[in-house]
Formats: structure tokens, C-alpha cells, sequence
């Protein structure tokens, strides 16, 4: 999730819970404002982690306290109704001075990876070299004061990535040119590394396929794999493409827009974004035991990929509810008299903020999870591409949708 589409959310948290505060508790004198989003580098590929900053607007004495105490019970609640904690892990800090050293803190972040990558590259040889994934501020006191680190993520490629001693002498390397380097910059208290050690991605590594193992990978058996596995595929594409930089997001983007348009697609459109998807369905791949999925050209890899996520057009008649446009909201009307098999698990393609109108005993099960209750007035925030259905209960059901 980007730090744009968090904010977001959290924004409109912050509505419900300035309106709880302020009716359960005591007026607030001002509605808190979400003063910065920091997404945290996260090494292992798990959840996004966000830090969030919000200024409450009020001191820590007195009845203030104990409105500060109540909004912040009120905002976490809401957060984990929402389901938050499966998309995402976050922390939140009040009232704290660390947005306005953010910029500072950032620009020296840049400064260290330019350096560190500079000093690095004099290690570089045909067998390995390092590369500088990650250098950022990392926050190391929860009531969010000044203690900063430096978060660094470095990358070892090597030819052998199963040798300790290789992996060790990157680590003590690493460590002995960060303890000098940090001295430089007195606004970070320490440092925190990660090393990793990879396969080298070079031109020679085809070379070290059997030939056996490189007819299993012919487009034919490529092609019969997808289709037999699609589903598992589909999911964990989904799961690697969510911790992909920016760039295969927006090649997966530009890929769905033209799989599911009119409009004629070119061997070179093709070829670019199949290339760019590349890598990380090179990952998936991995996962599910064909590693060398990546030596397919990138028009291949579109037209594999396009088989998998191209959609079916749904004519209106077919979905099971009635719509109408209220401005930037939808009005959406689920009949009881609707077949429960027509409420189907689906997943969308925006965050979605959902409130419920009208409806009794209707529920909502989000996956992994246990179906919950729908009630009047209630809202919740569906993530994008998260997997959900809706339980049919008595009655019809209403709901405002409006796209975040």
C-alpha cells in the first residue's frame, strides 16, 4: 500500500474517531490532522509497516489528557474493525517533532546510501558484489521523540549464495564501514543492518541449466503449468507484486488496462511490460518450485500472464445489485430475494469505504477470516485486491460506496 492510499484511510479513521471523542467524551477543540506517512522498509517481504504522526492538538494535562487517552481508543478501535492489522502493520505517535526533522533525516539517508554504495562498489568482483537496497530513518522510541537510526538493507550477490564464509565476510565488511561511515551524520544514534545474500542474476547463468531442466521450461510445459495451477499462481503474484517497487506496480497497472480495453496491443508493448513483470513473476515462480521461469521473453511472459488476469466483461444485469450514482458515491441495493450462490468471492481494484444504510443480519467475511455483522451505520474500509463476500441476511441490504 502507498503512503498516499494510507493516509487516506486513515484520515477518514480519524473522522469517526474525532466524532466519538467529541460525542462520548468531550468536544475537541480541533480535529487532529495526519501530519506525515513513513513507510518502513520491511526486509522479509511480510506486511507493509507504517508510521504514522498525527497532532492532536492539545497538551498532556488535565481534561485534555483524558481526550487524548479516549481519541486514541477510539482510533485504534476503528482501525482494527476495519481489519487493518491483516493488510498492514502500523504505529501511531502524538503530538511528536519528528515530522519536522523528517526532511533532514531523509536527505542525510540519501547522502549515506550515495556514499555507501560509492565505498562499496571497490569490492566488487566477477564472483560477487554488494548493492545498496535501503537506507531511511528508522524511529527506536514508541512515544515518538528524537532516538533515530539509520535502517540499512544491503544486498550480497554472489555466484555461491550458500557459503557462510562468503556471508560473513560481507557482514563483518559491512559493519566496519558503517562504524566509520556514521560518524558523518550525528542526527542518526547507530545504525540497523541487513545483509542478504543472492544468486548473482547474470548472463552466464543460463549456462549452468541442465539441458534436461531446460526442456521442462519450453513454453508448452510453461504454458500447461499456468494452466493447471492458475489459481495459486494468480494469488501469489498478487502477494510478491505487493512488495515490487513502483515500477512493476505500474507495469502491473498499465498490463490490466490493456488486457481488459479494445484496443490492439503491440509486439513491443508486449515485450516492455513483460519484461518489466519479469522479476516478479520470477519470484512466484520460485515459490511454487519452477525456478527458471525467467528465461522466457517478456512477450511470453504477457501473453501467459494476460491468460491468467484477463476478465470477463459483466453485463449489469449480472451483478447482484442494484446501483445508482449519489455524486462521488455509489448507492448499492442487495436484495433478499437474491440467490446467496450470487454473492461470490471477488476482490476489487480500489480501497473502498463502505457504509451500511439499511439491513438486519446481513454479514461480511473478509478471507482468512470469520464472517462479521453488518449494522446500520457502521463503516469499514475493504483494501484493494483483498478477497471478501457478503452473507445474506434479512431484508434488503444498503450501502454507500465511495472509492479512496
Amino acid at each position: 500500500m502507498k503512503k498516499e492510499q494510507v493516509k487516506r484511510i486513515f484520515e477518514r479513521l480519524v473522522d469517526i474517531a474525532y466524532k466519538k471523542t467529541s460525542d462520548n467524551v468531550h468536544p475537541m477543540d480541533k480535529k487532529p490532522e495526519i501530519e506525515l506517512v513513513q513507510e518502513l522498509y520491511d526486509v522479509f517481504n511480510t506486511k507493509p509497516k507504517f508510521d504514522i504522526y498525527i497532532n492532536t492538538f492539545n497538551d498532556d494535562e488535565g481534561v485534555n489528557q483524558s481526550i487524548n487517552v479516549a481519541f486514541n481508543s477510539y482510533l485504534r478501535e476503528s482501525a482494527r474493525m476495519v481489519g487493518l492489522w491483516n493488510e498492514m502493520n502500523y504505529r501511531f505517535f502524538y503530538n511528536t517533532n519528528i515530522p519536522e526533522r523528517f526532511d533532514e533525516l531523509m536527505s542525510a539517508s540519501e547522502e549515506l546510501k550515495t556514499e555507501l554504495e560509492n565505498y562499496l562498489t571497490g569490492y566488487d568482483s566477477k564472483d560477487s558484489y554488494f548493492k545498496v537496497v535501503f537506507v531511511g530513518p528508522e524511529n527506536t522510541n514508541w512515544v515518538g521523540q528524537d532516538a533515530m537510526t539509520a535502517r540499512i538493507i544491503v544486498d550480497l550477490h554472489t555466484n555461491d549464495p550458500n557459503d557462510d564464509y562468503l556471508r560473513e565476510a560481507g557482514i563483518k565488511t559491512l559493519e566496519n564501514v558503517l562504524n566509520r561511515m556514521i560518524k558523518k551524520y550525528p542526527m542518526f544514534e547507530g545504525y540497523s543492518p541487513y545483509l542478504d545474500v543472492v544468486e548473482m542474476d547474470s548472463d552466464d547463468y543460463t549456462e549452468e541449466i541442465s539441458e534436461s531442466k531446460s526442456k521442462e521450461l519450453s513454453e508448452n510445459k510453461v504454458k500447461e503449468f499456468f494452466t493447471k495451477h492458475g489459481t495459486s499462481i494468480k494469488k501469489t503474484f498478487m502477494e510478491e507484486l505487493k512488495s515490487s517497487g513502483d515500477d512493476a506496480k505500474s507495469a502491473y497497472r498499465n498490463f490490466t488496462k490493456m488486457i481488459n480495453s479494445d484496443e490492439p496491443i503491440s509486439k513491443e508493448e508486449r515485450e516492455k511490460i513483460g519484461n518489466e513483470l519479469k522479476g516478479v513473476l520470477r519470484r512466484t515462480m520460485m515459490r511454487l518450485g519452477m525456478a527458471g521461469l525467467f528465461l522466457l521473453p517478456g512477450g511470453t511472459i504477457f501473453l501467459i500472464l494476460m491468460k491468467l488476469f484477463k476478465r470477463k466483461k459483466e453485463k449489469s444485469e449480472e451483478l447482484p445489485f442494484d446501483e445508482v450514482n449519489e455524486g462521488v458515491k455509489k448507492i448499492r441495493v442487495f436484495s433478499e430475494n437474491t440467490n446467496s450462490d450470487e454473492f461470490k468471492w471477488h476482490r476489487d481494484r480500489e480501497d473502498r469505504l463502505i457504509t451500511i444504510l439499511e439491513g438486519e443480519g446481513w454479514k461480511i467475511q473478509i478471507d482468512n477470516e470469520l464472517p462479521k455483522d453488518l449494522k446500520s451505520g457502521q463503516s469499514l474500509i475493504i483494501p484493494e485486491g483483498v478477497y471478501h463476500r457478503v452473507i445474506k441476511g434479512n431484508g434488503d441490504l444498503k450501502v454507500s460506496v465511495e472509492f479512496i
